[in-house]
């Protein structure tokens, strides 16, 4: 599967990157939701992990821009931070997955793998 990960946080991103090579899946990083904005202008992708709480532009603003301009892009969202959780349940434009940080990679493989068969 041809993953894009959009993660501020270096070190996250780099591990979430290396898992996700382990089990074999293609994946693009981005640092923010404007970089993530031109690689998929680029290129096309079967899935779209996305943090929440980023600078600029956050994640909630990454995926309704997602849903206009690429609405078959399955998208799973993450974050930390309660009260970013909360603004999910406000947000017309919802993420097709939601993982609390910290969280174990087979629940995230798990998600993965319910997309391959859909």
């Amino acid at each position: 599967m041809k993953i894009l990960l959009v993660e501020d946080d270096e070190l996250m991103r780099d591990s979430l990157e290396k898992l996700l090579r382990i089990n074999k899946h293609d994946v693009e990083c981005a640092q923010d939701g404007q970089a993530a904005l031109k690689i998929l202008e680029e290129a096309e992708f079967d899935l779209m992990i996305t943090d929440l709480l980023m600078p600029e532009l956050s994640g909630h603003q990454l995926i309704k821009l997602c849903r206009e301009k690429f609405p078959d892009l399955p998208i799973i969202a993450m974050t930390g931070y309660l009260e970013e959780i909360g603004k999910l349940d406000k947000d017309d434009n919802k993420p097709d997955y939601f993982l609390q940080k910290p969280f174990k990679l087979d629940e995230l493989e798990k998600i993965i793998k319910s997309l391959k068969k859909s």
